[in-house]
């Protein structure tokens, strides 16, 4: 077996944006392709004519670029100060076995401290041990995550074997919502959402809704992590209007099994706004969490995204 090598940080920020970019961000890749006229020639981001690979370094064209082809996203998560990034970029991805696996993939270069994309796609996935490599598919559902380094050979045998993993998973989805039984939804629902598959997590979170009614003690719970299920997919409007049920249900002393759930929906609805890059909303959400939750254990990290918001620094409000 060989040894799986990994770089630990000091510390992981807490940045819940999925796709939001601070101003100015280059967009290298794709102007490097436009002027090697290769976006004109209709040149696939994966490889060049030349073979070699295309690392992209914007995550919405990444996103773009795999619901286009149906391909997965392989993305290279690395910092600085990551001597083990370094090993894997110079080691693994140029040989000949993760070039054949990478042929039909979107490959995509972030760095987990940019304040931008890498840091959302760490923070969602929880990718905090250096490298790491993820899979996901277009929608930024985790299909797989290795960390560590290994040879390619290897490396690219656990991708594979996440993959594998990932399409048996989702091939039980529709008899599950369809037919399963509560327990196999709310499993199976917890186990997508984690993965940040919101759009199926959501459906299933709707089923249990369905079958448990609006006044069992699970209810608010329920409509809490529906909420946090359309926020991963996207559906801002949903997000927010299942959260104030979740919020409603919450104060009429429904949540009494989950006496921490009230300060989760309220921080909830500043990660939806901040998500939609509501500058405003996101402020306005994040002082009436602050205020109603003076003891909250990210009280100081929080007051100073707050300042950030104010400063207009902060990523969404640039």
């Amino acid at each position: 077996m060989y040894p799986w090598k990994s770089s630990n940080p000091s510390a992981a920020s807490l940045y819940t944006s999925g796709r939001t970019k601070p101003a100015g961000v280059l967009q290298v890749t794709t102007r490097l392709l436009i002027a090697l006229g290769l976006l004109g020639l209709g040149v696939s981001p994966v490889a060049a004519e030349n073979d070699e690979l295309v690392w992209l370094t914007d995550l919405d064209e990444a996103m773009h670029e795999a619901e286009k082809a149906d391909a997965y996203i392989v993305v290279d998560l690395y910092a600085d100060w990551c001597g083990w990034c370094k090993k894997l970029e110079r080691e693994v991805f140029p040989a000949a076995e993760f070039r054949e696996f990478a042929k039909n993939k979107i490959l995509l270069h972030v760095d987990v401290e940019d304040g931008a994309d890498g840091s959302a796609l760490q923070a969602r996935h929880r990718a905090f041990n250096l490298p790491t490599t993820l899979i996901l598919d277009a929608t930024l559902a985790r299909v797989g995550q290795v960390s560590g380094f290994a040879p390619a050979g290897a490396l690219v045998e656990r991708f594979e074997a996440e993959i594998a993993a990932w399409q048996r998973l989702i091939s039980r989805f529709p008899q599950i919502l369809n037919q399963g039984s509560a327990p196999l939804q709310r499993s199976l629902a917890q186990e997508l959402h984690e993965r940040g598959d919101g759009g199926r997590a959501a459906q299933l979170y709707a089923r249990l809704v369905q079958a448990a009614g609006t006044v069992g003690p699970e209810a608010p719970w329920l409509y809490y992590r529906m909420a946090d299920a359309h926020r991963l997919a996207r559906d801002f409007e949903a997000a927010a209007e299942t959260a104030s049920t979740a919020r409603r249900l919450a104060h009429q002393g429904l949540a009494g099994a989950f006496p921490s759930l009230p300060e989760k929906i309220d921080l909830l609805a500043y990660q939806i706004a901040q998500d939609a890059g509501d500058c405003q909303q996101a402020k306005s959400t994040l002082q009436q969490y602050l205020d109603s939750h003076p003891g909250s254990k990210n009280h100081r990290l929080l007051v100073r995204r707050l300042e950030a918001l104010e400063r207009g620094d902060d990523a969404i409000c640039t």
